[in-house]
């Protein structure tokens, strides 16, 4: 039986059904225990022994009299007989009746249902006669045990529905996912196990979705960012084979540059995977804001004197956050030198750390053409260029801004980029850490 409708269909009648079994053995357990010392055959002995008292002391009417008191009580006919089995009360012969039950306190049956019981009080000289109708018969009470059977049938299957139908659901839907649709999702509102269960496949689903369309997308930006540099190296190596000395030099100068191309690209390649990895590998940690800026700033100042250019860095107060250090110095870095590349010579870097509500805020501008406002939320994306050929000679992947997103975003903060004429102005806010984190040691810069 491998339906989970079934098992809970059948143990729901199973269990009715061990029920009347218990019912029947404790009812058969006090009905012995109460034979010790049952009263009613007391009370069968004391009803007989009246109406012999009355017969014998008032005759044939006062028997009449009293018997028909006894049936209006009780419900039933009463008949005292002599031995021969004559009606004392009213003369008739009875004795068919008595042939009916010859033992005390058995009983026949007439033909209308009616049970006879049969009585001998003083020593066998009567017979008191009990004609009753039985308050119920079997043929009466299974209807009401079938009427309990089929709402137990309908309670179990509604049950077995309740529980089986959103399995099948959820079965159907992790099905369509492994067939490949990968938006396929249980959407469950309901409170208990399985809705909790739909939620973390639902949830899984979405990080394998987000995952594989990544990659996806990886892949084809990889192998675009890696074609055009790869026809240029295999140009470069045949003009070096054929060419003069002259174009020889030339040529290894373009292999060397396309080759150090290829070697940032994997290396950015490297840590956006590290970036977008499990995060219960981090090492989290109290960072302080001001010292990874202020080394931050040390780090990209000779580039910047290279490039003519200045940082100017502006700390209103020492903020602590809580979060990965190499992700944060790596995302802040990225900005940093991204704002480097784009500044015009002579002008400089702002760099400012400020606190809002309970945020921390970075903002980075330079002073150059900006970006279109089409293009602001997608210069954060995998090898966006607004102008290609400018990134192509400053160097860049375009990966510098996607790996600062997602690290941002894995901290729980936010980035995002605006124009501020002249220039381009990007704000990195984090949840500032809390009092109850400060038995976490403060990292080094």
């Amino acid at each position: 039986m491998r339906s989970i409708f079934a098992k809970i269909l059948v143990w729901s009648l199973g269990t009715f059904v061990l029920s009347l079994i218990a019912f029947w053995a404790i009812s058969r357990m006090i009905d012995r225990r109460m034979r010790v010392g049952d009263p009613f055959p007391r009370m069968i002995s004391l009803i007989e022994d009246d109406a012999c008292r009355v017969y014998e002391e008032g005759g044939a009417e006062r028997l009449s009299a009293h018997l028909r008191r006894l049936n209006a009580y009780l419900h039933a006919e009463h008949i005292l007989t002599d031995s021969e089995g004559r009606d004392l009360a009213t003369g008739e012969d009875r004795s068919d009746l008595i042939s009916r039950s010859r033992v005390r306190h058995d009983h026949g049956r007439l033909d209308d249902g009616r049970m006879i019981f049969i009585g001998r009080p003083r020593h066998g000289k009567y017979y008191f006669i009990n004609i009753v109708r039985p308050l119920f018969e079997s043929r009466q009470i299974l209807p009401y045990y079938s009427l309990i059977v089929v709402v137990i049938a309908v309670m179990g299957f509604v049950l077995a529905v309740h529980l089986a139908a959103p399995l099948r659901r959820l079965r159907g839907v992790v099905e369509r996912f492994g067939r490949g649709e990968l938006a396929a999702r249980a959407d469950s509102k309901r409170k208990d196990e399985i809705g909790e269960l739909s939620r973390a496949f639902d949830e899984m689903a979405g990080r394998i979705e987000t995952l594989m369309l990544a990659e996806r997308r990886l892949l084809q930006d990889v192998s675009h960012e890696l074609r055009s540099p790869l026809a240029r190296l295999g140009f470069a190596v045949e003009l070096a084979r054929s060419g003069p000395d002259a174009d020889r030099d030339r040529a290894l100068d373009r292999v060397r540059k396309e080759a150090d191309r290829m070697s940032e690209l994997i290396g950015e390649l490297i840590e956006l995977t590290r970036v977008e990895g499990d995060r219960g590998a981090w090492n989290a940690e109290i960072v302080s804001l001001d010292a990874l800026l202020d080394q931050i700033i040390k780090d990209c100042e000779w580039e910047a004197g290279a490039r003519r250019r200045r940082i100017v860095l502006k700390i209103e107060r020492s903020v602590m956050v809580m979060g990965e250090h190499e992700l944060l110095h790596r995302a802040v870095e990225n900005v940093v030198r991204n704002a480097l590349r784009h500044t015009p010579e002579g002008t400089t870097v702002d760099v400012d750390l400020s606190t809002r509500d309970d945020r921390a805020l970075i903002r980075v501008r330079d002073f150059g053409s900006g970006v279109p406002e089409e293009s602001l939320s997608a210069i954060f994306k995998p090898f966006f260029r607004v102008e290609i050929d400018r990134d192509r000679a400053s160097g860049g992947v375009g990966l510098g801004l996607a790996i600062a997103h997602r690290a941002v975003d894995l901290h729980h903060g936010r980035i995002e980029a605006r124009n501020v004429s002249p220039g381009l102005e990007v704000t990195i806010e984090l949840p500032l850490a809390r009092q109850d984190d400060e038995h976490i040691r403060v990292a080094s810069a």
